[in-house]
């Protein structure tokens, strides 16, 4: 395969949306440790879910980065624990609010 086939076409989207998601789970600790310090538990939930669902954007877009489905991975196993996790993200985060 060459460099300009579908598979390694890239565009910015591919690019910009996981580093902006990792740039929000780096940028999501120091709040979350100065708001476990304060013992504010329901700020730490609400910023562990929403760090939770970026880290999810991240690993998404790093697997899935292309509109190629043919060569996509079919996401077995790790589709199973996401689903379950954005369920409770449904409740842990209206929760926390």
């Amino acid at each position: 395969m060459d460099a300009n086939s579908p598979q390694y076409h890239r565009t910015a989207d591919s690019v910009i949306l996981p580093t902006l998601a990792l740039l929000s789970l780096i940028l999501s600790v120091p709040p979350l440790l100065w708001h476990w310090r304060n013992k504010n538990i329901a700020a730490c939930s609400l910023i562990f879910w929403i760090s939770l669902a970026n880290a999810f954007v991240f690993i998404n877009a790093l697997i899935w980065p292309t509109d190629d489905v043919a060569n996509w991975w079919d996401g077995q196993g790790l589709c199973d624990i996401e689903v379950k996790l954005t369920w409770a993200f449904s409740i842990g985060a209206s929760g926390a609010l």
